[in-house]
């Protein structure tokens, strides 16, 4: 029981993460360097939007917890997703291999149209009569269709004295098999601190205080990945293999999110309810990486003998790796409240990164 518990949090949780980061292999055949330009315009809009839910939620009031006082809450954080998320230019990368033949010169991101047009083709030229020859080709791999990405998150905090509330994210690493028998993992943690600054001039235990005043940090880490298999089909090419052809194993995508911020917050308690407002300066980082044996068409043959003018087919060990890195100031308005005594609801609206969000939850609150 406890095994489908975790594959159905799994899936609710990094669906959308784990299907993407498999999408990245249908880049590989396309040659390393394009490969990787090509990946990063897919995956960006996720890696961003990864980011800046990754450091939402973590206060919903100023007013730090009493001593050994807890909270635990559970919350959803929905980004927007712009038109121009859900797209790139290929034309705007760069590209040296590869030609790209659309109607529209448009290929969706992993937040795009499941139904993407046009094909990727890479050519070479023959050194035997200078002819341009078809190598690879390939359609580009689906978006996800999405226009509202949500991002489901469990939260504990704790009071410990001083005016200073300690907050805490975890998810273990679990395996599992996703689809296509492969073999997928994830975790997650994260740590938090909230530091009341009104105690030195306020009262904290006066209801009548004029209101709470703090600022707070956060650090998060994700780590996903998935496995692949990876084995292009050559046989419409002359091909020779530069050394033993290595066997096709051992191959996985993964993704690392780091995600930081600090920030101040001020809130107001009336009755039931608690306003709340936030200003912080938010990093994410996400590394992508390829990792195994890949085969890749090298180039042709060039020296003299009986394999001259065959296309050469090598292998390359952890050929991809990049990262996309964002920065920048957060701003959040929102509203908590309590009822039934320990029960409590909150609805947030928060802008970042020129995106909107909107965020809510509901938890346990013993204070």
């Amino acid at each position: 029981m406890k095994r489908w518990y975790w594959i159905l949090l799994v899936c609710c949780l990094f669906k959308e993460n784990l299907s993407a980061q498999s999408s990245v292999q249908e880049f590989m055949s396309l040659g390393f360097r394009d490969a990787t330009l090509l990946a990063s315009a897919y995956l960006s809009p996720l890696t961003k939007t990864y980011g800046l839910s990754a450091n939402a939620n973590w206060v919903q009031s100023a007013e730090p917890l009493k001593p050994f006082r807890v909270s635990l809450m559970a919350s959803f954080n929905g980004l927007e997703v712009k038109d121009a998320m859900t797209f790139f230019n290929p034309s705007t990368l760069g590209l040296t291999q590869v030609r790209f033949q659309s109607p529209n010169a448009r290929i969706p991101t992993v937040f795009g149209t499941a139904f993407p047009e046009g094909l990727l083709s890479v050519y070479g030229k023959s050194p035997v009569n200078g002819q341009e020859e078809l190598w690879v080709e390939s359609p580009p791999p689906p978006g996800i269709a999405f226009t509202f990405f949500a991002t489901p998150m469990i939260q504990a905090s704790v009071g410990v004295g001083g005016g200073t509330e300690v907050m805490f994210r975890y998810f273990p690493k679990n395996k599992f098999v996703l689809f296509d028998n492969m073999e997928g993992a994830v975790d997650l943690w994260g740590g938090g601190i909230k530091h009341s600054i009104s105690q030195y001039f306020f009262n904290l235990r006066d209801p009548k205080r004029l209101f709470d005043w703090s600022v707070f940090t956060s650090l998060s880490r994700l780590n996903s990945s998935i496995g692949l298999y990876f084995n292009p089909d050559f046989s419409n090419l002359d091909v020779v293999y530069k050394g033993p052809p290595t066997p096709v194993k051992n191959q996985s995508v993964g993704i690392t999110s780091t995600n930081w911020q600090i920030g101040t917050n001020v809130s107001k308690e009336l009755g039931v309810f608690t306003f709340y407002g936030a200003v912080n300066y938010q990093f994410s980082s996400t590394n992508v990486s390829l990792e195994g044996p890949f085969p890749y068409i090298e180039g042709y043959e060039t020296t003299q003998g009986p394999n001259f003018g065959k296309v050469v087919v090598n292998v390359k060990d952890n050929p991809i790796a990049f990262a996309n890195t964002y920065t920048g100031l957060g701003y959040q308005l929102g509203l908590r409240f309590r009822f039934l005594y320990i029960l409590s609801l909150y609805g947030e609206y928060a802008y970042a990164q020129s995106l909107n969000t909107v965020n809510a939850g509901l938890g346990i609150l013993i204070d």
